[in-house]
């Protein structure tokens, strides 16, 4: 008999498009800010610093998907991922997954780990 556990207020659930697609025990966000230094002629230090493009790394750990889950990983290209805590909302948008891996054994439910690298991050409260 297969069983699912309901997840709890303490637990961080994971939508993808704005369904959602199961529970996760933790995650880890990696985020980098491009920037360049602007030097002025006859200058030896720096005028400005000029920031470029921010990307986000994102890697949900033990993901535990939903008994019917709505997307497959593998098919997703520019998706908006939301990882919703009891007390906010963490959206990130311009979605590409950068790697699967999958862990399963007979009778138990797969895990996976999932990085994706996103373009935009938005916090909802």
């Amino acid at each position: 008999m297969n069983t699912y556990q309901i997840p709890t207020s303490r637990e961080i659930s994971v939508t993808i498009n704005g369904v959602r697609q199961g529970v996760v025990q933790g995650y880890t966000l990696h985020a980098e800010k491009e920037s360049r230094s602007l030097e002025a002629f006859g200058s030896s230090l720096p005028v400005a610093t000029v920031t470029g493009r921010e990307q986000y790394t994102i890697t949900l750990k033990r993901l535990l998907l939903s008994q019917q889950p709505q997307e497959d990983f593998f098919d997703l290209e520019d998706f908006t991922l939301a990882i919703v805590k009891p007390e906010c909302q963490i959206v990130f948008s311009g979605c590409q997954w950068q790697s699967i891996d999958q862990s399963c054994t007979v009778g138990e439910n797969c895990l996976e780990t999932v990085t994706v690298v996103a373009q935009r991050r938005m916090v909802l409260e």
